[in-house]
């Protein structure tokens, strides 16, 4: 009997470093990356969608199912939180938990020079004002060059030919 209880203790104790390792495996994949690599899919699959800023609606894009915002030759404009949600359904379908909630990941995309962020008053907004369609909204600027496929070696860099924006 006392020899059943230590090995379900030890059997336990390694589970739970197998478990504990797993989880530090997860967590050391860079957010922004594991964001990129999932939007890249989604658009690809079209289980999200942009709207061209040229083209013009056919029906309100906003009542479509996956639709995440807009883009032009430079950049897209993302709702943030819808864009989040799907980013975390996408993982949460794997079995797989985002590693950061959506505060962070922004956070996480601007320190990797993935999106352009505003500055007033001291203070950074990672989402900036843009009227589309007669309507000024709050979006998450990313730049198109973080979506392309790059063969470049420096693919990872985050000074990929990104365009500056003065304003």
């Amino acid at each position: 009997m006392e020899d059943a209880a230590i090995k379900k203790n030890t059997a336990y104790r390694l589970f739970m470093e197998l478990a504990d390792e797993q989880n530090q495996r997860v967590c050391a994949e860079k957010p922004s990356e594991k964001f990129v690599n999932a939007l890249r899919e989604l658009l690809a699959t079209r289980q999200c969608m942009v709207q061209a800023l040229k083209s013009a609606p056919c029906e309100p894009p906003s009542r479509q199912q996956g639709f995440i915002g807009y883009e032009d030759d430079s950049f897209y404009y993302l709702y943030a939180g819808m864009t989040y949600k799907y980013i975390y359904e996408f993982y949460s379908q794997q079995g797989i938990n985002f590693p950061v909630t959506e505060k962070t990941l922004w956070k996480r995309l601007e320190m990797d020079g993935l999106i352009l962020t505003d500055e007033r008053g001291g203070r950074i907004y990672r989402t900036k004002q843009k009227k589309i369609n007669g309507t000024n909204n709050a979006y998450l600027w990313l730049y198109k060059t973080a979506i392309a496929k790059n063969d470049e070696a420096d693919n990872n860099s985050p000074q990929h030919d990104q365009p500056t924006l003065m304003e």
